[in-house]
């Protein structure tokens, strides 16, 4: 039974067990973090004063931080609704009784996706819509994010998030204490973020470290983020202190490379989901 997620019943009917995950008043919430996180990097990570923080210019700069504080926020946000959709699904029996509907593993996999990513996505256009309306603001300062630059970043969010979405609900399925789904996918994030610090000590043995560098930028989502919108994330005043990366040739990874990255994990999860309901079908 082949069902689009427009009339998938998984999709509704998940939607319902986790209500508060996608009322608009937690969306504005995120955005709202997101803005406070952006102003935040200006502060500590980029290292500058009160007074300069209310410069138009600097102000321009920030709706930039606030795209790279939106990874730091969209990305955990569907692990963590994906998690503990899961660990629902299960616990309460849920997906044997979809099971029992003669719906196909698949479509159960999609419609509970759908469910997670749906006010994921609401956030991500709104803050588009946002972002968009404020190009011609940052044109008049001479900067800010050009309308190209927010829709590839914010595409690239979308890729992103559907992967972790997709991840939190593999881990939730297959870890044997599923609440363990939540920690686990925060440090894969935190390890894709922090990999081109941990690298620091391997330069000296290293005869040509600009792939290395590459290959921990390729999942770095706060790095590519930037590199869509011409931001070096790494040459920031705090970054450039504890990373050694700029001491080397290296590139930024293309934004079609970091989204074929991250849309390659969402399949891999999904199809670890899609396998563990198979294999719950066979016992």
């Amino acid at each position: 039974m082949n069902l689009s997620n427009a009339d998938n019943p998984v999709a509704r009917h998940a939607a319902r067990i986790l209500p508060r995950g996608g009322r608009w008043w937690v969306i504005v919430l995120l955005l709202v973090g997101a803005g406070v996180l952006g102003a935040l990097l200006q502060r500590y990570w980029l290292e500058l004063d009160e007074y300069s923080l209310l410069r138009p210019h600097v102000l321009v700069r920030w709706q930039a931080l606030v795209l790279l504080s939106e990874a730091l926020i969209a990305l955990p946000w569907a692990a963590v609704r994906g998690a503990l959709l899961w660990r629902r699904l299960e616990a309460d029996g849920h997906v044997d009784d979809y099971r029992r509907s003669r719906l196909s593993s698949a479509t159960i996999v999609s419609g509970a996706l759908t469910a997670v990513m749906r006010p994921v996505v609401i956030l991500l256009v709104t803050s588009l819509a946002l972002c968009l309306a404020l190009v011609p603001v940052g044109a008049r300062f001479g900067g800010g994010v050009t309308m190209s630059g927010a829709l590839l970043a914010h595409g690239l969010l979308v890729v992103q998030a559907f992967a972790f979405g997709s991840l939190g609900l593999a881990l939730g399925g297959w870890l044997r204490y599923p609440g363990a789904a939540i920690p686990h996918a925060l440090g894969f994030l935190a390890a894709a973020v922090a990999a081109i610090w941990a690298i620091n000590p391997l330069y000296r043995w290293l005869p040509d470290p600009s792939g290395i560098i590459y290959a921990c930028l390729l999942p770095n989502p706060v790095t590519a983020i930037g590199a869509v919108l011409e931001t070096d994330v790494l040459r920031f005043g705090w970054v450039y202190q504890h990373v050694r990366a700029h001491e080397y040739f290296y590139i930024y990874p293309p934004a079609w490379q970091t989204a074929a990255f991250y849309l390659g994990l969402a399949l891999l999860a999904q199809g670890l989901c899609v396998f563990r309901v198979r294999r719950m079908e066979t016992r």
